[in-house]
């Protein structure tokens, strides 16, 4: 039996996520972050017939993402996210997500491999401080958004810019950009941070200004910073060239991801 989540579900949807904390690092920090009282957080589960929480399927704005360790009701779990009008993304460990998408409806044909990847140590390219690197604050934000703009994969967040400054805000995030001419060239960001772990997020170059390095000089130091803070950083990858330059920052790969549009 599918059913919404709440509070009263909280032992229960912890107790199965903290079977794979790494692989549930994205559900976990919404968690932590918004619990069960946010519109754009929405949770649903799948129970057994003697009421054990046998799956999750979360929803994050538009994303959606399920988790399980084992068989559940992917149908049910395709029909929740089919009834929503808002829905851009599946995505979520491969033998997690690969039984819903035969169920969906108004699947585009493309799908993605993704590598997710953990660093807990410092690597080859983490460097000292630099005078180049600033921190953004909220009051920055319109910047970043005619940064993000400017990148093809990035085009359109600057949608969620509101939410990306309440987390700047609450700490749930930090970016770190570089700027030419009183121009932001060059961002890294964390997402879903919390007091154990972050999410790497937003790490680009504005076009004119690619080839020089400037994006892996605030990744380097975003790393480091939240390294010497005792906490561990995860990111998503499609780039096995990117992958190298995140194995030098000390990145090591940990799963596999599927993405459906």
């Amino acid at each position: 039996m599918i059913k919404k989540l709440t509070e009263a579900n909280s032992a229960q949807v912890e107790s199965l996520l903290i079977r794979k904390p790494i692989e549930n690092l994205f559900i976990l920090g919404c968690l932590k972050a918004y619990r069960y009282q946010h519109s754009d957080q929405v949770g649903w589960g799948d129970f057994d017939q003697d009421g054990q929480l046998r799956a999750v399927l979360w929803r994050a704005h538009t994303r959606f993402i399920p988790f399980s360790v084992g068989a559940y009701d992917a149908k049910g779990f395709a029909e929740i996210i089919n009834a929503e009008q808002n829905r851009t993304m599946l995505f979520g460990l491969e033998s997690v997500v690969a039984p819903i998408a035969p169920y969906l409806k108004r699947l585009t044909n493309r799908f993605d491999h993704l590598y997710f990847s953990r660093c807990t140590r410092l690597g080859d390219l983490t460097t000292a401080k630099t005078d180049q690197i600033n921190k953004l604050t909220p009051s920055e934000i319109e910047r970043l958004a005619v940064l993000l703009d400017q990148i093809p994969e990035f085009q359109g967040s600057s949608a969620r810019i509101d939410a990306k400054r309440s987390d700047l805000e609450r700490g749930l995030s930090r970016c770190y950009y570089i700027k030419q001419n009183n121009q932001m060239v060059a961002t890294a960001s964390t997402a879903l941070e919390n007091d154990h772990s972050a999410m790497i997020s937003a790490v680009g170059t504005h076009p004119n200004f690619t080839g020089q390095g400037l994006a892996t000089v605030c990744l380097a130091q975003l790393v480091c910073d939240v390294l010497s803070e005792g906490k561990s950083l995860y990111l998503f990858y499609d780039n096995p060239i990117a992958g190298k330059l995140y194995d030098k920052l000390g990145f090591q790969h940990v799963g596999r991801w599927l993405m459906y549009q």
